[in-house]
């Protein structure tokens, strides 16, 4: 069987996820979400911040 394919006799449920896994599941995308931004976004716009301060600096 290939990842992602089902396979052709598979009798699985079709019922949805417990509403407590939902929630835990939803909870640990938002927070590794807001944690990667944490780690590749802020820096660059941090810096960014911080170039566009020195060059109105050198404006005035």
């Amino acid at each position: 069987m290939q990842l992602g394919k089902l396979d052709v006799d598979y009798e699985g449920d079709d019922e949805e996820p417990p509403e407590l896994i939902k929630s835990a599941a939803r909870k640990f995308i938002s927070t590794t979400f807001r944690k990667t931004i944490a780690e590749t976004v802020m820096p660059h716009l941090f810096a960014l911040n911080a170039f566009l301060r020195e060059k109105k600096k050198s404006i005035d």
